[in-house]
């Protein structure tokens, strides 16, 4: 009903909700009772600046957006509403146009990746500028990998992200690449 809603998971309740009260379609910043999403979908937790906020993938609206959970609003980073088709990004964020952003995880307070399905391709977000930029696939659908040009890997619908330690504390993106019915992974030592 394009609303988030935070549960207390000590007691199963609801805590607040987050998107005007019926759920209307939008793309609207301001208050959680004032704020609008359109088909929201991947979200995470990133505490910064000595507070709590959570960043989500506004998947129809093709934007990703910050909810503060201390000052109780939601405000777009980047993204225009529009879908576009860029492949490379790195514009102004009220002019950078996203494609159907599906996942989103932290990979520190600073940096956030996300699945761009609909350019096929893995997308990195720098908080300090909230410019986006492409991190990892050539926008070509497929399933190609190369450990030694991210740019040059094919995507098939990125649509999951999760991150993973393994041995010697290494890093792993792992990602649900839907259209290829694959899990893959990058290392993220190449951020």
């Amino acid at each position: 009903n394009n609303r988030i809603l935070l549960i207390n998971a000590d007691n199963n309740t609801c805590t607040d909700v987050i998107g005007n009260p019926h759920g209307e379609i939008g793309l609207i910043d301001g208050t959680f009772e004032e704020a609008s999403f359109h088909h929201p979908q991947g979200i995470c937790h990133v505490y910064r600046e000595k507070q709590h906020f959570l960043y989500l993938c506004d998947t129809k609206n093709h934007a990703i957006r910050e909810i503060s959970l201390a000052k109780r609003e939601v405000l777009t980073v980047i993204g225009t509403g529009v879908k576009g088709n860029d492949k490379e990004g790195n514009k102004n964020p009220e002019d950078q146009k996203l494609s159907s952003p599906w996942d989103i995880v932290a990979i520190n307070r600073d940096t956030l990746i996300f699945a761009m399905a609909g350019t096929h391709q893995i997308w990195a977000l720098n908080l300090k500028t909230n410019r986006g930029f492409n991190f990892s696939g050539s926008g070509r659908e497929g399933n190609y990998n190369n450990k030694h040009d991210l740019k040059s890997c094919e995507w098939a619908q990125p649509s999951g992200l999760s991150l993973g330690i393994i041995s010697n504390n290494k890093i792993e993106l792992y990602v649900a690449d839907s259209e290829s019915s694959a899990i893959r992974s990058v290392n993220m030592k190449t951020l």
